[in-house]
């Protein structure tokens, strides 16, 4: 009983796997338009497979599905889900900031049926930890500083994503894209109005924050918790922005283009002296003429605590 329990379970995944694989190949990819894999080949990020990506992601949490049929990721908003593609793939780092920006473009099917959202998102993580520690010991002296290994060793690594929904999927990944950057390229880039280098948040100065208001109530993620039950940087992402995709644009559906940045969020992972995240998105271009736009921050604090203690500011 036990083997035929455990055998229609794997037969289960099998063919949710081959049903998706099987439509991602054979259904009509509107996505695949030149302009809009231009997004995840623009220099320096080189092309990888999505169909691979999208299984090894699912089977990531596959464990905790092991009754439906459905994968662990159809629910999955795009952009937690960009988050999660990047953590899952990448060896991970201590002290890092993440900067996620995120587009919508509604495509007419070429069979003339309804438009589809098809979402842009680019996940930067900045590896922070070799500036704090350089910082250190110009303050301390190296021999009062951990070595390099404590702090976080590796590349500054950005993913780009265009994902769809897909026969009950909200946003299956249809081409992904990976770069790794110097310090020297990406001095550049801003983080709100900051330097996404920076040691410092670059969130409390963002804007006019309200009073921050405890409030831990938040539903049930896809993801998993981090390590030791804390809350990685994609379940503050998800918090934050779970809900949202399909978003309204001013741009009439037609063929594919790249759209316009409309959300960047910015998630800040153990840059205090104390252990903890903390994370801020700001949505403009709304069409609303009374709001230019809207920024939400959760604070998540950590240390000396059974559970993480979630605030609130907008």
């Amino acid at each position: 009983m036990r083997k035929s329990r455990g055998y229609m379970m794997k037969l289960r995944k099998i063919i949710a796997f081959s049903f998706v694989i099987f439509f991602a190949v054979y259904a009509p990819r509107i996505i695949l338009a030149s302009p809009i894999m231009a997004f995840v080949q623009e220099a320096p990020y080189a092309q990888t497979s999505a169909d691979t990506l999208w299984q090894t992601l699912n089977a990531e949490l596959s464990p905790t599905y092991n009754n439906t049929v459905s994968l662990p990721l159809s629910a999955a908003a795009p952009i937690p889900l960009a988050m999660f593609a990047l953590e899952a793939s990448e060896p991970p780092v201590e002290r890092a900031r993440y900067r996620v920006r995120y587009g919508v473009n509604w495509v007419s099917e070429p069979s003339g049926g309804a438009s589809i959202p098809v979402s842009f998102v680019e996940v930067i993580r900045f590896n922070l930890g070799p500036t704090i520690r350089r910082n250190l010991i110009n303050e301390l002296g190296a021999e009062n500083v951990a070595d390099a290994k404590q702090f976080g060793v590796g590349p500054h690594v950005g993913w780009r994503f265009v994902m769809q929904p897909v026969m009950g999927n909200r946003a299956m990944i249809m081409a992904a894209g990976r770069a790794e950057f110097s310090d020297d390229a990406i001095e550049d880039k801003g983080c709100f109005s900051a330097s996404c280098l920076s040691v410092a948040s670059v969130i409390d100065d963002a804007a006019l924050w309200s009073e921050p208001k405890p409030d831990n109530a938040r539903a049930g993620s896809t993801f998993p918790l981090g390590g030791n039950g804390s809350l990685s940087p994609t379940l503050a992402v998800d918090l934050l922005l779970g809900t949202v995709d399909s978003i309204e644009t001013d741009m009439p559906a037609a063929t594919p283009v790249r759209p316009a940045w409309a959300i960047e969020a910015i998630v800040e992972n153990n840059l205090g002296q104390d252990l903890g995240i903390e994370a801020a998105y700001r949505w403009h271009g709304l069409l609303d003429d009374a709001i230019s736009a809207a920024w939400k921050r959760v604070v998540v604090i950590e240390m000396g605590r059974e559970k993480p203690q979630l605030y609130w500011a907008q």
